[in-house]
Formats: structure tokens, C-alpha cells, sequence
């Protein structure tokens, strides 16, 4: 007894053949074999014909299977559609009755079949932070953002590329390697390209300052925000004018671009985890400025920190403090560094000259 849908070596070639000319237009050669392959016998045209009736895109298979130019053959168009759509009726020379399969969209779909996915629409997820949390978000991809404080990020997935734009504050990214599917961050007027990475992006008042601890990535800045950042793909957004200028930048690097001044540095590996030591909510400062600590802990608070005394604005501080801990950091300065504290109120606090630390 012979199968009601055929043998299955016959299915999985009808099965085939439909995929590679959906990826695909067919040469000449390609598409005289497909044609004798259909008139083989009913069985491979019936094979093929649910095979197309499982296809989304019918457009190609459309417009391949047309007759050749010395023998004309009534056009037909293959709706896009569920499988339930009816056909309309055309003439078709017996010797291309395999198109008219593609007008016939039948409802038997069989179970086992494996069919590649369709692309999916583009996505959008947007992530916060509140002032003085820092958290870790895991991608859909692989990737992974760690936002710091106050910081706000948008992120677009697509088919064919991976869109995020950094709307406030700083975030460090762990891109997964996918080729043919880049990663772009868009922060303010600028824009950085990475395939498989890691690099951290700081949005300034007037620029972007940017770290890269792992592969290499593409700086570019533009003279105006690119608009329709949402719609980027591959590697910029639609209707994006050139950019005026771009930067290659590798592991170990540091750039901060910001009024139109450049600033590129090597740093090692001390260097960085100073930098990114906030992705474990902490912070390191070595001899640096106490103008440069106030700035930085006050990213982390609602605290105003307000240096009265001009005097001590470059005392040199140094330690290992706690993000979420700023009354610690206040009292360290007190009492190691020789810096009054005084708290107004709760939303105010004043430094001035103290008693000389040891």
C-alpha cells in the first residue's frame, strides 16, 4: 500500500529544494533540474507542493519557476499568507505543472518536519539604575551589561544586528561573538562598533569616555545624535550622515573625547580595575585629588558633597571604599585624611580644613 503524503526520501528533497530557493535565486542549471525532478511523477509534485505550503516567503519560488523566454507561460503571483489562503486558478503548460504547486497551499503539514526559524521583529528592553545601585543584566545573545549608578540603557535586538543606546550614566559590556550581527552602542553623539568584546562607556556633559579591556572596538562621533537609533543595524542608524570622525581602539586602552579634544592612554591591569572596580560596588582611589573623590562619590549619593575649603582641594586620598557606603567614605576622610565634615542637613555636607592626619 502506498502512502497517503508519499516516501520520505521524496519529502525531504521537495524539502530541499524549497529551502534553496528561498535562500537563493537558482541558476539556469539549478532550475532545468528542479523542472525534472517535478516531472518525475505526481508523488514529487505533490511532495514539492507541501513543502511550499509550509514556506512563509513565496515571492522567489514565484518567480523562478516561470517559463523560459522561448516558451511563455501565464505570470502567476504567490500571495504572502498562512498556509489557508485559497489559490487562484491560472493556465499552466503541463510541461510546468510543478508551478502550479505553489498556488495549491494545502493544509497538511507534516509533524516532523525541522524549518529553519523566520527573523523574528526587533525588540526593545529598556534598564535603570537608581543613584547608588549598580546591577548586572544577562542578555538574550550571551551578552552581558553591568550598569553602574543613575544610569539608564535601550536595547534593540534584531536578526541582523544588536542596538543599544546609552541614554545616562555608565555601563560595561561583555559582548558574545556573533558574526555577521554586530553589537552597536549609541551614547550621545557617538557610537561604538564591536563584534566580541568588552568595554566600558561613560557618558560625559560634553562627550564619552570610553574603556576597552578585551578585543578592539570602533569609536565614531558625529556631529549631531544619530536619529532612528532604534532602526540601526549593522553598524549604523538609517539616515545617519558619515561620521566626521572614527577611532580604532584595543584592549588596554583608555579615550575620553569631549569638546572636540581626544585623549587616548594605555593602562594596565591595575589601571582598570581601578577604573571598573564599581562593577563590584566599589571604589579605589590612589593618590588621587580630593576634587576627583568628591566628583566620583558623589555619583553615588544624594548627598551634596561641597569642598568649602579651596585649600584642600588636591589633599591626595587613597582606599578601598564601599559604593553604598558613603558615611564611610565621609568618616575615612575625617579621620585619616584631616578633613572637617560637617552636615548641614541631611542633603548637605561641607569639607574643610581639619587637624593634620598622621
Amino acid at each position: 500500500m502506498s502512502k497517503l503524503f508519499g516516501s520520505r526520501e521524496v519529502d525531504e528533497q521537495a524539502r530541499a529544494w524549497v529551502i534553496e530557493l528561498d535562500d537563493e535565486p537558482p541558476s539556469e542549471e539549478r532550475l532545468a533540474e528542479l523542472r525534472a525532478w517535478l516531472g518525475r511523477s505526481s508523488l514529487h509534485r505533490r511532495a514539492f507542493e507541501r513543502a511550499a505550503a509550509t514556506w512563509r516567503s513565496m515571492d522567489c519560488l514565484a518567480s523562478v519557476l516561470s517559463s523560459p523566454a522561448q516558451e511563455p507561460a501565464t505570470q502567476v503571483h504567490v500571495p504572502r499568507g498562512p498556509a489557508s489562503v485559497a489559490p487562484r486558478p491560472g493556465r499552466i503548460r503541463a510541461a510546468l505543472l510543478a508551478a502550479s504547486v505553489l498556488l495549491v497551499l494545502g493544509a497538511a503539514v507534516t509533524v516532523s518536519l525541522m524549518w529553519r526559524p523566520r527573523a523574528a521583529p526587533p525588540t526593545t528592553s529598556t534598564y535603570a539604575t537608581a543613584t547608588g545601585e549598580v546591577t548586572a543584566i544577562s542578555l538574550s545573545d550571551g551578552s552581558k551589561i553591568h550598569l553602574n549608578t543613575a544610569s539608564r540603557v535601550a536595547v534593540t535586538y534584531a536578526h541582523d544586528a544588536r542596538t543599544l543606546q546609552l541614554l545616562a550614566g555608565e555601563a560595561y559590556f561583555e559582548v558574545a561573538p556573533r558574526p555577521g550581527r554586530p553589537f552597536v552602542v549609541y551614547a550621545g553623539r557617538f557610537a561604538v562598533r564591536a563584534l566580541g568584546t568588552a568595554f566600558a562607556v561613560h557618558m560625559l556633559d560634553s562627550g564619552v569616555d570610553l574603556t576597552v579591556t578585551q578585543g578592539q572596538v570602533e569609536l565614531a562621533s558625529y556631529r549631531k545624535p544619530p536619529r532612528e537609533i532604534a532602526g540601526a543595524a549593522s553598524g549604523g542608524a538609517p539616515g545617519v550622515p558619515d561620521s566626521e570622525a572614527r577611532y580604532a581602539v584595543s584592549g588596554g586602552q583608555h579615550v575620553t573625547v569631549s569638546g572636540g579634544v581626544r585623549l587616548i592612554e594605555q593602562i594596565d591591569a591595575k589601571g582598570i580595575e581601578k577604573r571598573l572596580a564599581w562593577r563590584d560596588g566599589a571604589l579605589i582611589f590612589d593618590d588621587d585629588p580630593l576634587k576627583d573623590v568628591v566628583a566620583e562619590i558623589g555619583r553615588y549619593t544624594a548627598t551634596r558633597i561641597v569642598i568649602a575649603d579651596p585649600a584642600i582641594r588636591d589633599v591626595k586620598i587613597g582606599g578601598y571604599f564601599k559604593v553604598q557606603d558613603i558615611n564611610s567614605i565621609l568618616n575615612t576622610l575625617q579621620e585619616s585624611f584631616g578633613i572637617e565634615v560637617r552636615k548641614d542637613n541631611d542633603n548637605v555636607v561641607y569639607l574643610a580644613r581639619g587637624r593634620p592626619h598622621p
